[in-house]
């Protein structure tokens, strides 16, 4: 894997193909108790403080890999020179940084903040 510019920030980018299942990047580094820009959650109240390349993973809404306990996988095949990416409100309680999606334009704020969707608006097609 390789940190590459992405205009004023960084992603982590595979340098080979990754097929569907495969532990992509094993989550290390100093487990602390409250989140961080850089940190991951593995645990309630465990984010463990990443170390680079880690820390360059980006956030999607429509990601390439998920968190599971201390590794990232891969939910889907990766292509060499993919960005490694995984959906922020899906595995952080409380973003420390909040931030406005690129790609939705939603606010992600952590998975705390997300209202699911009431089934009486849901569209059922026969």
């Amino acid at each position: 894997m390789e940190v590459k510019a992405i205009g004023e920030m960084f992603g982590l980018f595979s340098t080979c193909s990754i097929a569907q299942g495969e532990i992509v990047l094993k989550i290390e580094g100093h487990i602390v108790s409250q989140p961080s820009r850089t940190t991951i959650q593995i645990g309630p109240s465990m984010h463990v403080e990443v170390e680079s390349p880690g820390k360059f993973i980006n956030h999607s809404c429509s990601p390439n890999c998920k968190v599971e306990n201390s590794e990232l996988i891969a939910i889907k095949s990766i292509a060499r020179g993919e960005e490694i990416t995984f959906n922020y409100q899906e595995s952080e309680d409380i973003l420390a940084h909040p931030f406005i999606c690129k790609d939705c334009d939603k606010w992600m704020k952590g998975k705390k903040f997300w209202k699911p969707i009431p089934a009486s608006a849901v569209e059922h097609v026969s």
